[in-house]
């Protein structure tokens, strides 16, 4: 069976989306044929994390703003411009399976489009969930609700097939008139080589009371962790909290920890993968 999935998201780094569909692409390419349509910046970072064996095949496109960005209307210019690029995307080859990595419109509209133009051709949506930031109530939370629920309404109307995480992701897709049939409920794996290699194969250097791993977005509560880790600081001073990523606050949460005096309990580790986010996250 031959496999085209569209990873279109890259901003900084990687988010949890990115990195379920190139784990769960590594079990497809055992016994199927894959290939990946990846922005340049994404593909940057997928060739570090693709083991060399891994038989994933990528078609890499270019805009003119493939490269680090932060700030919400720079993203929003980056993701209209790949829309717009694979728009002009003829592929080479017959796909059985078209599969969108996220129900946003950067993955799922030119998603459609391959579809639409390779009959016969099936198009499976991942839906993690609604991602609509809670606190903004200014332009960037209206553009983020049209969206999500325009990539919703896509789904109801073109996908053969919906992957959802939980069960109140697919009651939200049931509520839009999608048919339960299409909606299949699947767990995020867990990778025990990796965490059993991490907590019996290495030395933790250094012992953390608690541990962020996320990209630092204000929907994630990372301000709210904060506030919480100054009230734990309260009754035990020495509270050691690592939080580890990268995002559009990181600056300003190095600020904060400055500006509350609150740099010896909180370290700022940075973008770990792999094994190390599971060393650090353990205690010795």
């Amino acid at each position: 069976m031959k496999i085209l999935v569209l990873s279109n998201g890259w901003t900084t780094r990687i988010s949890g989306g990115d990195e379920h569909i190139i784990q769960v692409a590594k079990y497809w390419s055992r016994n199927h044929d894959v290939t990946f349509i990846f922005p340049s910046l994404g593909y940057y970072y997928v060739k570090q994390l693709l083991p060399k064996e891994t038989k994933v095949k990528a078609y890499v496109y270019n805009t003119l703003l493939e490269r680090p960005l932060n700030g919400f209307f720079k993203i929003l210019i980056l993701y209209l411009l790949r829309i717009l690029r694979l728009l002009l995307f003829s592929p080479k080859h017959y796909y059985d399976i078209i599969v969108s990595s996220s129900h946003y419109p950067y993955d799922v509209i030119p998603a459609i489009l391959l579809k639409l133009i390779l009959p016969g051709s099936k198009l499976v949506v991942y839906f993690h969930g609604l991602s609509i930031p809670y606190r903004d109530f200014g332009f960037s939370r209206l553009v983020s609700i049209m969206a999500n629920y325009l990539g919703a309404l896509l789904i109801k109307l073109f996908a053969d097939l919906v992957f959802v995480v939980n069960k109140s992701t697919a009651n939200f897709l049931l509520s839009l008139g999608v048919g339960e049939s299409r909606i299949f409920k699947t767990d995020n794996g867990v990778p025990i080589n990796e965490i059993t290699s991490a907590i019996y194969g290495n030395k933790v250097s250094k012992k953390f009371d608690g541990c962020f791993i996320g990209r630092l977005v204000r929907y994630k509560g990372i301000y709210d962790l904060l506030e919480v880790w100054k009230a734990v600081c309260k009754f035990k001073p020495d509270a050691k909290l690592v939080i580890c990523g990268t995002g559009e606050e990181a600056p300003k949460i190095a600020e904060l920890l400055k500006k509350k005096k609150m740099e010896p309990n909180v370290t700022l580790l940075g973008f770990v993968y792999g094994k190390e986010k599971y060393n650090v996250s353990r205690s010795p």
